[in-house]
């Protein structure tokens, strides 16, 4: 292949490719993978409310879940919650039960 022929390619391809961004934006079509990273507008369950770095690879962060208040410790070695949350079948077995009293 001369390059010639390989410039024509590569041209094609950026046309192609234009032509294709082009159409999208005049359809207004949005992406799937687009509309994952927008926020959504609703109340937010779960949100950071501060951040403090303590040096390159400690930090603090104050995280609201539910109006419950989460200190979370990051570090190389893991991640530190306080308070400590609850064992996970505790909160399955609380989902469950207030899942049969929304039926």
């Amino acid at each position: 292949m001369s390059w010639t022929e390989q410039l024509v390619a590569i041209i094609f391809v950026f046309a192609l490719l234009g032509g294709s961004v082009y159409l999208l934006g005049r359809r207004n079509i949005s992406l799937q993978f687009l509309s994952r990273l927008r926020r959504p507008n609703g109340p937010q369950p779960l949100r950071c409310a501060a951040r403090l770095a303590l040096t390159a690879q400690h930090t603090i962060h104050l995280v609201e879940l539910d109006g419950r208040a989460i200190v979370v410790a990051t570090f190389p070695g893991g991640v530190a919650f306080e308070p400590q949350p609850a064992p996970f079948s505790g909160v399955l077995s609380q989902a469950l039960r207030s899942g049969e009293a929304n039926q």
